[in-house]
Order: C-alpha cells, then sequence, then structure tokens
C-alpha cells in the first residue's frame, strides 16, 4: 500500500537503499512518512540514528515544525501522494532539511519533469533521481535551502 495509507511495505534492500541516499547524520532526527515502515526503521537503527519516527501522511499529530533533518517517503505512487507528502512533512524539515522519496518510475520525461517542478515548487534547491536496484522503485533525493539562502530568500 501506498504512505498515504496505513501501511507501506519496505525490502530490506530498498531500506538499505533509502538510508544510504539520505546521508543520515548520527544526530539528525528522521521523520518516516508512513505508518508502518518497520524495516526502515530497523535500517535507520542499524545506522546509528537514535531519533526516528513513522507519521502517516493523512492523519495523526503532525510533526514539529522545523525539528527533521530528514523525511523518508517509502512508497509515493501518484502525484496526490507526492502533494500529501510535500504539504504535510515539508514542513518538519530543518532548513537545510532533505527529502527522500521511492516512488515507481515515471512513465515518461513529462512526468519526471512535473516530480521535480512539485518539489522544487516546495522550497527545495536540487532533486536527483538514483535507482534503487533490480526490481526496486526509484529513489529521488531532494535537499532544502542551506541556512544561509534560506535567511535571505
Amino acid at each position: 500500500m501506498s504512505t498515504a495509507g496505513q501501511k507501506c511495505s519496505v525490502s530490506p534492500s530498498l531500506a538499505r537503499a533509502l538510508v544510504g541516499a539520505a546521508r543520515i547524520a548520527p544526530d539528525d532526527k528522521v521523520v518516516v512518512a508512513g505508518a508502518s515502515a518497520l524495516e526502515l526503521l530497523v535500517a535507520l537503527l542499524r545506522h546509528g540514528v537514535a531519533d526516528a519516527d513513522c507519521r502517516s501522511a493523512e492523519e495523526g499529530p503532525h510533526p514539529p515544525t522545523g525539528a527533521a533533518g530528514v523525511v523518508i517517503a517509502p512508497s509515493v505512487d501518484s502525484e496526490s501522494e507526492l502533494c500529501r507528502v510535500l504539504r504535510r512533512f515539508v514542513p518538519s524539515l530543518r532548513p537545510d532539511g532533505t527529502l527522500v522519496i521511492a516512488g515507481a518510475a515515471p512513465g515518461n520525461g513529462r512526468a519526471a519533469r512535473r516530480l521535480r517542478h512539485l518539489v522544487i515548487g516546495a522550497g527545495f534547491v536540487s532533486v536527483e533521481c538514483i535507482p534503487a536496484g533490480a526490481g526496486e522503485r526509484l529513489i529521488w533525493v531532494a535537499h532544502k535551502k542551506p541556512l544561509a539562502l534560506a535567511k535571505a530568500a
């Protein structure tokens, strides 16, 4: 099921790829967009992350504003899901935070450009696509403005 729903299944290999793509510092607060991502939480703990939390993209308390260094959305399969993740979780990121999204491969170049446009429009300065491996989802990594640039804007 998707990030927006109550469950999101993450394979151990995808969990490792997401953690690697996020470049998480041990003291970063990590928010996982999805109510149930046990494999991802295990991978975060193995990486040394001490502060990780799963939150639903649709319900429950909002993550604190500006507290997270990294938000990981392990299962985003549509533009509407992406918009929900951006609306709910981007405010929880620090000004220099990172968003990591795993999703199905866009069907064409136009879909990939649309994804980049939505993410950049949410306040990120760069978006890169990383193939996760054979049979896995694509991983999109977006970086917000560095603190000095965020204050100047």
